[in-house]
């Protein structure tokens, strides 16, 4: 397995604008990123967070040992919204990751309510910094989404129309540069079990969702990585794979917590989720 060697990398990375610049000083063109989600501290009890926080350090622990070109956070940061205790311990446990792997988190529907204000977004803004905003690495590009917003964007219209067209914006630029791939990241799969699915709490509303899709599949995006349903599941649209990730914290459908390892090289992206025992043992 190419997880079981992995070549130490340099990294330098900044902030510009809505971009995050990530260079990697390695003569090889094979590197790795690490999708969690849904660490979701407080989800067995809103009082009591140990048995998240395990999960959550066992998994930085690991990702230390690997080093990573990046990890990517998709949501559901903390049980309860805005609720300082929750995010105080999220951010011990995050301060646990070598200062030399990038980190990138979004907004889970535990992190933003439905019928999300703008003071909400501010909210979660100072706590966890912007909530969408594109990531470019060395033959990736990754457009890292706010799927809150989308699936719920009443009271946030202006914010949500932003977004929408600072991500077409994007996608055009990137489909021009040429990027080998170009990968979505967002909290909320576009379906679960087919494209015209009744809206319900696991996906993203109908009236939107071909559009979005649409708009991904026009414009060269390969994969969308998302959490929420706590659990993996791994669905197609057209050429696009829609990847479902299983959750840091407690896991459904008799599957066990872990994490996504995308390796990617000069010819293709693979990916595979490896359980938090099997995380560990890798290295």
């Amino acid at each position: 397995m190419f997880y079981l060697k992995i070549l130490s990398l340099q990294l330098l990375w900044g902030i510009c604008g809505f971009t995050f610049v990530v260079a990697q000083n390695s003569t090889s063109n094979t590197y790795t990123i690490v999708h969690m989600t849904d660490p979701q501290l407080g989800f067995h009890n809103n009082d009591n967070l140990e048995a998240e926080i395990l999960n959550f350090e066992r998994a930085i622990r690991a990702t230390n040992r690997l080093k990573p070109s990046a990890v990517f956070i998709s949501g559901d940061l903390v049980n309860r919204i805005h609720d300082s205790v929750q995010i105080a311990a999220y951010k011990d446990v995050v301060r646990m990751l070598n200062v030399d792997i990038p980190l990138y988190v979004m907004p889970g529907n535990h992190d933003l309510p439905d019928g999300l204000t703008l003071d909400d977004l501010k909210k979660y803004q100072n706590n966890f910094g912007r909530d969408y905003y594109d990531v470019k690495l060395k033959s990736t590009y990754v457009l890292v989404l706010n799927s809150q917003m989308i699936a719920s964007s009443k009271n946030v219209t202006e914010a949500y129309l932003a977004q929408f067209n600072w991500m077409q914006r994007k996608l055009k630029q990137a489909k021009r540069k040429g990027y080998k791939h170009i990968l979505v990241f967002q909290h909320h799969p576009y379906f679960v079990d087919s494209l015209e699915e009744k809206d319900e709490y696991f996906n993203i509303p109908i009236q939107v969702r071909k559009k979005y899709l649409d708009l991904f599949q026009q414009k060269g995006v390969g994969y969308i990585f998302t959490g929420h349903l706590h659990y993996n599941l791994i669905n197609q649209y057209n050429t696009m794979e829609l990847v479902t990730t299983g959750p840091i914290s407690r896991a459904f459908k008799q599957q066990e917590s872990g994490v996504r390892l995308i390796r990617i090289d000069d010819k293709k992206l693979t990916h595979h989720y490896y359980s938090l025992d099997e995380y560990e043992n890798l290295f």
